[in-house]
């Protein structure tokens, strides 16, 4: 009767390994493990044949994904997030949707080489989404980088430039990257939301080009100006904390969405800010 089973869900349990009988569910086509202590995938996963979707997030136990998994010929979706994995094999060329997160981060430029990524179908990635820890360097990125809507850079703790970004993000957040010092920014015209977080050296460069930015985070960085805030017309939240060199702002009387947020205090805690121009409360 399980042969014949589609789904199987054994999300939040306590389940610490499946066993390799699995690979008997020869209908199964979907295998749902998020937020379980399954520390590896079985070795003949391949086998199963009909197998289109993996989603394992938050399984930070798991070690190993078994290099038969390059065999699923229909896999479409996998999702592994938060695990401990080192190692990432070849994947399949069938592969749509992949988000990995895990201590083997720097493995994706590898991954990225290995798919065929759906140039002539950018919708299939339209929710993309990219976290990546400790990495020393985003142009080895390649491809990847273009399907990517949003893209979160944490701990790179010798990353010093971010350049060449992919045009079609929306969402980007820079977090503790202490080395920092250039943000180039100038080609993300479509970027909606930019969080800078911990980047104490950092400086933004091309901001003047984020036509579409609604929201603006920026908190502990040493940046003295913000050349260009005054020509993001779109931009509605505005919060900048803990930047002590800050002194002065342009001009920001033209952001009318802004002025209207600005009412239910969005913009507060500023520091050592001088002058503040024609703006009417």
């Amino acid at each position: 009767m399980l042969k014949c089973l589609v789904e199987l869900d054994i999300s939040n349990s306590g389940i610490l390994e499946l066993p390799n009988t699995i690979v008997n569910l020869e209908s199964l086509k979907v295998l749902k493990m998020n937020e379980t202590y399954v520390q590896k995938l079985p070795e003949a996963i391949g086998m199963m044949e009909k197998l289109e979707e993996i989603h394992g997030n938050n399984c930070e136990e798991l070690k190993m994904i078994p290099s038969d998994i390059g065999r699923l010929p229909l896999l479409k979706i996998l999702a592994l997030t938060k695990t401990c994995v080192e190692n990432v094999p070849e994947l399949p060329q069938s592969l749509i949707s992949l988000r990995l997160s895990s201590r083997a981060v720097g493995k994706v430029p590898e991954i990225c080489n290995q798919l065929n990524l759906p140039k002539q179908q950018p919708h299939a990635f339209s929710s993309s989404h990219m976290k990546l820890l400790n990495i020393t360097s985003v142009t080895s990125f390649g491809g990847w980088f273009h399907c990517a809507r949003e893209l979160e850079l944490i701990r790179c703790e010798t990353l010093c430039q971010i350049q060449h970004l992919p045009s079609g993000l929306r969402k980007l957040k820079i977090r503790d990257c202490s080395l920092l010092e250039v943000v180039d920014l100038s080609n993300l015209e479509n970027l909606l939301e930019l969080s800078l977080l911990n980047n104490q050296n950092c400086h933004i460069q091309g901001l003047e080009g984020l036509a579409s930015l609604q929201c603006l985070e920026v908190y502990d960085c040493r940046s003295s100006k913000f050349s260009g805030l005054e020509r993001l017309k779109n931009l509605r939240l505005l919060q900048l904390k803990m930047c002590p060199s800050l002194q002065t702002l342009p001009n920001l009387s033209n952001l009318k969405n802004l002025k209207e947020t600005l009412n239910y205090g969005i913009v507060r805690n500023w520091f050592r800010l001088k002058v503040l121009t024609d703006w009417n409360y």
